[in-house]
């Protein structure tokens, strides 16, 4: 009877120390796993076709705070569009415009969870659907081919300036696609006509295996033509393939032997330029910057083949514009370029500021006058204007 009373005894007053250490209001995320909530994914990967579309992942939440439910994040842009339900997620993944396998991460979070859960999304990519051949670059022309391994399909091709993606912060396939898409769609709506109508009679839109020669390029220049297949749709169109694409740079005329050699004169309210083109007895032209434009170049760096790439285009570019203006070449050269020695005068407009005068060679090349020479940069500053 004794040992009986002991162990009732003992077994009360392990209840008691039990019941003592209980916290008797628990908080949420405490130390105990068992009330810890915690996230469980009925996958730890997912795969996408290219085409992406519609994915759904389900969960199950341990533990859960009331009706808090969880949050997914996705490193890659490209995974998008989460919306939750009682047990399952679903998300977006987007249309994969390269032809290169890709893999995102998503995070699953839960309030007062350690570590978020991981999802790897996996998409694949498409075969190539076309080949771009480029068959002959000059300094102002380019020759290239787009051929589709389905003769059938319709598909936009585009031959486009590099430099109008950049100004325009176009960085992506995805941007190009969308760029064009607003472009054509601004354009039919202004013709009245369909997309699929302003796509056919413009010609942007084909089928088969397309040439083309481009001309009145710039040297020096970097241009990029690319194709993606299309279908109609009730709206507009969809991509149907990825973008492909080729880089093309044309070429600078091979470069004389020449330097035009400047002396500058500053005053309060003008500078003087006396220009010396030395053995040189053809023909140049010289531009002047302020030190908050993007041709300046800061005293002590060189005249890179990168920079001397950027005035040759400069002035083809300034040459079409006077061509589109009415001007004849003619008219063109005569206004613009000397030869031998001269002095030129300019009135300034801004005193106290950096500048360089920009001074190189021109001659007919391919019809057409273009630099060249590596330029000759010269810095100057106005002065200031005393009170």
């Amino acid at each position: 009877m004794k040992n009986l009373r002991f162990m009732a005894l003992f077994a009360t007053m392990a209840l008691m120390f039990s019941a003592c250490g209980e916290d008797p209001n628990p908080q949420p995320g405490g130390g105990d796993e068992n009330t810890t909530p915690s996230v469980t994914l009925s996958q730890q990967s997912i795969e996408a076709g290219p085409e992406g579309g519609l994915l759904s992942v389900g969960f199950t939440i341990q533990n859960p705070l009331g009706d808090v439910n969880i949050l997914a994040v996705s490193d890659q842009k490209w995974v998008n569009s989460f919306v939750y339900e009682a047990s399952v997620f679903y998300f977006n993944v987007d249309f994969n415009n390269s032809l290169e396998r890709r893999t995102a991460t998503v995070e699953v979070r839960y309030p007062t969870m350690p570590d978020p859960v991981l999802l790897t999304v996996n998409q694949g990519a498409s075969s190539a659907s076309f080949t771009i051949d480029v068959e002959e670059v000059t300094t102002m022309t380019c020759s290239y081919s787009v051929t589709p391994k389905d003769n059938n399909m319709t598909y936009i091709t585009i031959f486009s300036d590099a430099e109008y993606l950049k100004e325009n912060e176009i960085t992506t396939l995805q941007g190009i696609f969308d760029d064009d898409y607003a472009y054509f769609l601004q354009e039919a709506n202004s013709a009245n006509l369909t997309l699929e109508e302003y796509l056919t009679q413009t010609q942007y839109a084909v089928k088969g295996a397309t040439s083309s020669t481009i001309e009145y390029l710039a040297p020096g220049a970097t241009y990029v033509v690319y194709a993606y297949g299309i279908e109609y749709t009730a709206t507009g169109y969809k991509q149907t393939t990825p973008m492909h694409y080729s880089i093309i740079e044309t070429e600078l005329p091979e470069l004389e032997d020449a330097v035009i050699n400047v002396k500058v004169t500053t005053t309060a309210t003008s500078v003087k330029f006396e220009f010396d083109p030395g053995d040189w007895k053809g023909l140049y032209n010289f531009e002047f910057y302020a030190d908050d434009t993007s041709m300046y170049l800061p005293e002590g760096e060189s005249v890179t083949e990168d920079y001397t790439r950027k005035v040759a285009r400069r002035w083809v570019w300034n040459v079409f514009e006077q061509m589109d203006a009415g001007w004849y070449l003619e008219e063109i050269i005569s206004a613009y370029c000397y030869q031998n020695k001269r002095t030129y005068n300019w009135t300034t407009q801004t005193p106290d500021t950096n500048y360089i005068v920009v001074a190189y060679a021109i001659d007919t090349v391919e019809g057409f006058p273009q630099l060249v020479s590596t330029p000759t940069v010269t810095h100057f500053k106005t002065e200031k204007v005393s009170k």
